[in-house]
């Protein structure tokens, strides 16, 4: 019997189909590794909008809802709020409107802050809890 020149086509087949997954693999590791930085400049965006909103909050520290002017906003509202009343007001805020619109068209965003009543040491203070939902893409 003579030795055999070349190889089978089985072997061919089975390398080509080795070959194909770790291509695929490979492509798939570079496609994931390509949104990881768009998705954490999502993530960073929702987190400046939740900060800015708290950071501003902090502004209004007092229970006298008269006008004042060092008021930040007249009447101590907060730009944005859809209730149109006193930031400090108890109850859930909506503040949608100070998303931008493709942020929120996007990812279909919406964002939030309940004002909730709570007593310390026998004084009555006010809680504040912030919360942006969004649907990031996948």
């Amino acid at each position: 019997m003579k030795p055999r020149s070349g190889a089978a086509l089985v072997e061919i087949i089975i390398s080509i189909l080795i070959i194909a997954f770790g291509v695929a693999g490979v492509a798939g590791t570079l496609l994931i590794s390509s949104r990881a930085p768009k998705q954490a400049e999502d993530k960073e965006r929702a987190a400046t909008y939740l900060s800015s909103l708290l950071e501003e909050l902090r502004t209004y520290v007092t229970a006298d809802t008269a006008h004042n002017d060092d008021a930040p906003e007249p009447d101590w509202k907060l730009h944005g709020d859809a209730c149109d009343c006193w930031a400090l007001k108890a109850g859930e805020h909506d503040v949608s409107a100070r998303l931008d619109s493709d942020f929120k068209d996007k990812y279909k965003a919406k964002m939030a802050y309940t004002v909730s009543l709570v007593s310390k040491n026998g004084e009555d203070m006010r809680q504040v809890k912030a919360q942006l939902d969004w649907t990031p893409p996948q």
